[in-house]
């Protein structure tokens, strides 16, 4: 679905991590989590980490404007995204919790930090 330049990422994937999921809704969401982590970041980077039940995309930059909850619902948007309807974390949220998992965010040390949080039944 993305066309992402090998400079613009870089993956820290645990061998055994696995996700069951629907391919076509959630390649939707990992995409647009990729777009907005290169978009918004300082050097135009994210990090993608997959480990322990959760799906991390860091990059480096400011910090949200306003608490993740705000972008959780649909046309809000930062004073930052002056070409955006929107509607980019609404739509993941609503992929992520679809499957019952949950969207996350932290800042730290200038780095932002979104992720899935991974709530899979321990037989999967």
């Amino acid at each position: 679905m993305g066309f992402f330049e090998e400079d613009n990422y870089s993956l820290n994937i645990s061998e055994d991590f696995k996700m069951h999921v629907d391919y076509k809704l959630f390649a939707t969401a990992v995409k647009n989590m990729i777009d907005n982590a290169i978009k918004y970041s300082d050097d135009k980077k994210v990090v993608i980490t997959a480990r322990e039940g959760k799906l991390l995309f860091e990059n480096y930059g400011k910090a949200l404007d306003e608490d993740l909850s705000f972008y959780k619902e649909p046309f809000t948007k930062s004073h930052k995204a002056v070409h955006s309807f929107g509607l980019g974390l609404y739509i993941v949220n609503a992929i992520v919790e679809s499957h019952g998992f949950s969207l996350k965010y932290e800042y730290l040390n200038g780095w932002n930090r979104f992720w899935f949080e991974i709530n899979m039944p321990k037989s999967f």
